[in-house]
């Protein structure tokens, strides 16, 4: 048994108990008697049992269980002493928006064991530096101990040369392996595409004149017109404005290839922003200094506008809120503002290449805003990355495999709420698609119910797709060895997210970006709210109803060939 833990009889009788228990999942406290208070003041409290187990907190009595992963806690806090008045118990603060609190017996101190466990689960790890040490203790490694194979290895969906073939590249363009040990770039992928013209002397040429080595790379090529998305960091020009031939040649490489021979350097960052970088020694690409080029500010805010904004959106859909402000409070969150900023790139990006020019994205260190504008426009551009297994790749390729920051943006299991990094780009990426899948909810072969799939696990550290900085860090600390994959878990029910709709006769998607167009994610930022969402999704309902229908056409068909 753990520190904290039970003693063996007691942790074998509540396994036998707890049916839902999932593989390599245990016990560590318990608190048979427990109110659950609702998130709602005038809501009624829910009496019962609460676990703490190596994965999640989980609530239940007769007619309810509630849980959520460990890996959700952001906050957790002690309400009351045990000479007081006030609620005696525990409230929890989760990264989904989400605030529960019980209370329990002040005469027993049951608090304290859930309390002390809760603390030495979920705050077990460094954001700044995940060690293999350090996220061996993570549920993950215990559920792939414990589970073993299962019927698809989701680690294998993307492959650098098969999906580049899908693409359709042609012999301009050439794989290399010189970051095969990560010394080019250690937050790249080991295979990089790039043009074939281009030896690797002047890759690592380039990689030196971009910040944290990040070069120009390719992201996605059209077949059709020679036009290409490629994408990196920063370059080091600084405030005397410096060069570097090796990164002006592969910069052009790129444009001389597309149809129109004209490159568009898209930078998601506001200019006053990249203007502030010179005194880094960081900055901007001047036109002049690259061939037939034009560099576009595209005005995304950061990673602490993006954090900001979100933290008013937890306020405004906090359960039992005062609405009377609901629209001036959501217009000053500027929640939809920034979603609609990344969207006019995206739509800006798509224009460019449908119409044979090159694109080369990129922020300030490319791991950002950059996967955002790359892979939102490949979504609209490619009709694979809409369909289940190619969304997977798509976020396999432009997110895990170059280098977003998922362990420091995310914070799993670091009690640092305070850490300046974290920040939900992911989410605001899912939520850009969401948008779209909106717009066109035909030319999708998934759901919104994958979307939220994907945005649960996103924190529940039960999967190793999203920890770690880098493909390089998932390798050397075993995550990739000794972690299922969360696209194994989704492929082996693939009918639970597949579109009844799909109908997909759209090649590239266009989107309006206009803000009566855009709307908040209720299914997502409120579904705690039943006042606000039933329990049962417009998904949910929709697919139903076309279930129904098809039941009834085959009964009428029935019905046909006996008559």
């Amino acid at each position: 048994s753990s520190a904290i833990g039970l003693p063996p009889p007691l942790e074998s009788l509540m396994a036998e108990r707890l049916p839902w228990l999932i593989k390599g999942e245990s016990p560590i406290a318990e608190d048979p008697s427990v109110s659950f208070l609702p998130m709602k003041a005038e809501g009624a409290a829910r009496t019962g049992a609460v676990v703490v187990t190596n994965y999640r907190l989980a609530f239940f009595n007769n007619e309810v269980r509630y849980d959520f992963p460990l890996g959700l806690i952001e906050r957790v806090e002690k309400m009351g002493r045990a000479g007081s008045s006030q609620d005696y118990g525990i409230e929890i603060t989760l990264k989904d928006l989400r605030t529960v609190k019980f209370t329990h017996n002040r005469e027993t101190h049951s608090r304290r064991s859930i309390y002390e466990a809760l603390l030495e689960r979920s705050f077990n790890q460094k954001a700044n530096k995940p060690t293999k040490e350090s996220l061996q203790r993570l549920f993950a490694f215990q559920h792939f101990s414990a589970q073993g194979a299962m019927p698809t290895n989701g680690w294998t969906v993307y492959n650098v040369d098969a999906e580049f073939a899908r693409q359709g590249i042609t012999a301009d363009f050439r794989v290399t392996d010189c970051n095969a040990k990560y010394e080019v770039c250690d937050t790249y992928p080991a295979r990089l595409v790039v043009p074939a013209a281009i030896p690797d002397e002047i890759i690592r040429g380039s990689a030196d004149f971009r910040s944290r080595g990040r070069l120009p790379v390719l992201s996605w090529y059209n077949k059709r017109n020679g036009a290409c998305i490629a994408r990196c960091s920063q370059p080091k020009t600084g405030i005397l404005g410096k060069r570097s031939e090796a990164d002006e040649r592969l910069v052009n490489a790129y444009c001389k290839l597309s149809d129109k021979q004209r490159i568009y350097i898209m930078d998601a960052r506001p200019k006053r922003n990249a203007v502030a970088n010179q005194g880094k020694g960081l900055g901007y690409e001047a036109d002049t200094a690259y061939w037939n080029c034009e560099l576009q500010f595209l005005d995304i805010h950061n990673i602490h506008a993006v954090r900001d904004s979100l933290q008013k959106i937890r306020e405004l859909c906090a359960p039992g809120r005062d609405d009377s402000a609901w629209l001036t409070e959501l217009e000053e969150s500027h929640w939809l503002k920034h979603i609609r900023s990344i969207l006019l790139g995206v739509q800006a990006t798509v224009t460019m290449v449908t119409g044979g020019f090159a694109v080369l994205s990129h922020c300030s260190d490319g791991w950002d805003r950059t996967s955002q504008l790359t892979s939102l426009s490949m979504l609209l551009l490619d009709p694979h990355y809409r369909t289940i297994t190619g969304f997977q790749v798509l976020i396999e390729k432009e997110w895990t495999s170059f280098g977003h920051k998922f362990h420091r943006r995310i914070g799993h299991h670091d009690p640092d709420v305070k850490d300046e990094q974290r920040s939900p780009i992911f989410v605001q990426f899912i939520d850009c698609v969401w948008q779209v899948l909106r717009q066109h909810p035909t030319e999708f072969e998934f759901t919104s119910t994958m979307l939220l799939e994907i945005m649960d696990h996103l924190y529940s550290c039960r999967f190793g797709t999203f920890l770690c900085d880098s493909e390089l860090q998932r390798h050397s600390t075993g995550v990739i060895a000794q972690t299922h994959s969360l696209w194994s878990y989704i492929n082996a029910q693939r009918e639970k997210y597949h579109n009844l709709l799909y109908d997909p006769r759209t090649e590239v998607l266009r989107i309006d970006t206009g803000m009566h167009s855009l709307q908040l994610w209720q299914e997502y930022y409120m579904r705690w709210d039943q006042d606000e969402l039933t329990k049962v999704s417009v998904d949910m309902r929709m697919q139903d109803l076309v279930r129904r229908c098809k039941e009834l056409e085959s009964v009428c068909a029935r019905l046909e060939k006996a008559l």
